[in-house]
């Protein structure tokens, strides 16, 4: 957690605790992190790094959006 939250590189830190072979790969842990909305404060969010590939939103948007139709609302409890 402290590699996420201090902008560290999560590959370094697992092969440092976990060995050549660690039981995550660094997309794992992103994913678990975004997934639970575990996010600097706004004012600590860097930018992407020049020459770093960005995701393409839209293309995410356009993939999830006919996927989301497989799954109904739900009633609050």
């Amino acid at each position: 957690m402290t590699t996420w939250f201090t902008h560290e590189d999560i590959a370094a830190a697992n092969r440092s605790i976990y060995g050549q072979q660690p039981a995550y790969a660094p997309m794992s842990w992103h994913c678990l992190f975004a997934g639970y909305g575990c996010f600097p404060p706004r004012e600590k969010l860097q930018p992407v790094p020049q020459g770093m590939p960005r995701g393409d939103v839209e293309a995410v948007r356009a993939t999830l959006t006919p996927c989301a139709t497989n799954f109904g609302g739900y009633a609050p409890l």
